[in-house]
């Protein structure tokens, strides 16, 4: 079994989303995703091996920051999608 490589500016015990678990945040195609990333208008993922992660943490102060109509369908506002993230 081959180690995991794990990106450097990932520290222990920080928190990770997958893009599975992205979807219970926002509802985001993969192609939105994407040019949201290339924008800089959504925190950038960071790969574990070759699987992709958000840090939770960065997840929440974006989540935080959008009007409520970007989160899906959902009656809590930005920043109580944040805190329950």
């Amino acid at each position: 079994m081959r180690d995991a490589v794990v990106e450097e500016n990932v520290s222990l015990g920080e928190e990770l989303v997958s893009r599975r678990g992205l979807d219970s945040i926002c509802r985001m195609s993969d192609m939105s995703l994407w040019r949201r990333i290339k924008a800089g208008d959504f925190p950038a993922p960071v790969y574990v091996g070759r699987r992709r992660f958000w840090k939770r943490d960065e997840l929440r102060k974006w989540v935080a920051t959008r009007p409520t109509s970007l989160m899906g369908k959902r009656s809590k506002s930005g920043a109580e999608a944040a805190r329950s993230a």
